[in-house]
């Protein structure tokens, strides 16, 4: 951690006296904060903003993005992993269930079939 503490503004122009509204602020992470310790990107957009943003999360967490992305992904894989395999074995009950029921109803009507002819005969 680099001790300091970024926060995202609206208003910076206000605010701040920075040249456009959307603005990163950067201040120290210690105590009182200064403002003439305070840092400040303003950007006319909030996309150009946000683009800084993340160029500078780049420079901070470079080392550790690829690292973080492999992580993300494993677990995003096993997760659907797990929900298909849980769907598989969701509809391989349902196959099962349904033909105990196909089962008991063909039985249900091979023994109503034989009372009849036993009726009949």
């Amino acid at each position: 951690s680099s001790g300091i503490n970024a926060e995202y503004g609206i208003n910076a122009k206000t605010d701040h006296k920075a040249p456009y509204e959307h603005a990163l602020s950067f201040k120290p992470g210690s105590g009182n904060v200064n403002l003439k310790d305070m840092k400040c990107i303003a950007s006319e957009t909030e996309d150009d903003l946000l683009r800084w943003y993340h160029a500078l999360r780049v420079v901070k967490f470079g080392d550790k993005i690829p690292e973080n992305r492999a992580s993300v992904l494993l677990e995003v894989t096993q997760e659907i992993e797990r929900v298909h395999e849980q769907k598989k074995q969701e509809r391989e009950a349902a196959i099962q269930r349904e033909a105990e029921e196909a089962l008991a109803k063909a039985e249900e009507e091979t023994k109503a079939r034989r009372m009849q002819e036993e009726e009949q005969a």
